[in-house]
């Protein structure tokens, strides 16, 4: 699926984001969903704030108006819905998991992870 949007880093860059930062939290407009990336997850060129799938804009029914889009990741890391971007050095994810963490899912979610690939970024 092609995706546009604006890249993370960039955004994370005019903002100012401070460098004792060591996690971006996001959260959905719905109040249930969470995801984290560690800063520099974050900061990768495939990570997007999406704004059009498919040459349209993001439907409500795929997470828009705007959402998370994590390339080299599993789909649960690309938060639907987004909300807020909140930076933090605080993060303790043992602890602190994101909605798919707590049922049990991997905290880093590369896509080929679980048969030790590692993907560059796309």
């Amino acid at each position: 699926v092609p995706w546009v949007g604006v890249k993370l880093s960039d955004i994370l860059e005019a903002c100012g984001a401070q460098s004792a930062a060591t996690h971006v939290r996001f959260h959905s407009f719905d109040g249930v969903y969470t995801e984290t990336l560690t800063m520099e997850q974050a900061r990768r060129d495939d990570v997007l704030i999406a704004h059009q799938m498919e040459g349209s804009g993001v439907t409500r029914e795929h997470g828009g108006p705007v959402r998370l889009y994590v390339a080299p990741m599993y789909g649960y890391k690309s938060l639907k819905w987004l909300e807020r971007i909140e930076l933090t050095s605080t993060l303790d994810l043992p602890s602190d998991p994101g909605y798919w963490e707590r049922l049990g899912y991997d905290v880093d979610a590369w896509v080929g992870g679980s048969n030790r690939l590692r993907d560059e970024p796309t």
